[in-house]
């Protein structure tokens, strides 16, 4: 008698569980896909703010660059005049060393630098964990910049030996 009280209560019990279930079940897939939503979104978000630094220590370094090339273009503009006096004055400057020491402004490691600098840029767009290679950008970063100032070193030194000329 208990057994078959037991069977003909057991499918109402289900049915009546069955919903609760479902629902929590349904609740519990929901928050799964939420959270793996916010995973994906947070991954987009880092990303996104690494190329974003990427690109702007890229512009930072490349206007460095460009400022370098500029004040190369005067230096060279005022040897040139000052050549051009030289023609018509009696007094003559001697600038062989200073355009000897402006010939030695040699680009080709900059530019290989920036070459590497870019390939690690790409590389570093494309990984899932882009902060693992920072130490890596950071090295290049100092090599461009170190770079840089070297090129800047020289223009310097050849615009000492133009003012020594005199």
């Amino acid at each position: 008698m208990k057994i078959l009280s037991l069977i003909l209560v057991l499918p109402l019990l289900l049915t009546t569980v069955s919903p609760v279930l479902a629902e929590q079940n349904k609740r519990q897939e929901l928050r799964q896909e939420n959270q793996e939503k916010r995973v994906e979104t947070r991954q987009d978000n880092r990303q996104q703010k690494s190329q974003a630094a990427l690109k702007r220590l890229r512009q930072g370094i490349v206007n460095r660059y460009e400022a370098t090339l500029k004040n190369k273009a005067r230096i060279e503009a005022r040897i040139a005049e000052i050549e051009a006096k030289n023609n018509t004055s009696e007094k003559k400057r001697d600038l062989t060393a200073a355009k000897a020491k402006l010939a030695t402004f040699n680009t080709s490691k900059y530019l290989a630098d920036l070459a590497a600098f870019d390939a690690k840029s790409v590389e570093v767009a494309s990984s899932e964990t882009p902060y693992k290679l920072t130490s890596e950008m950071k090295t290049l970063a100092k090599t461009l910049q170190s770079d840089i100032k070297d090129l800047r070193q020289v223009l310097i030194d050849s615009l000492r030996l133009v003012i020594k000329a005199r």
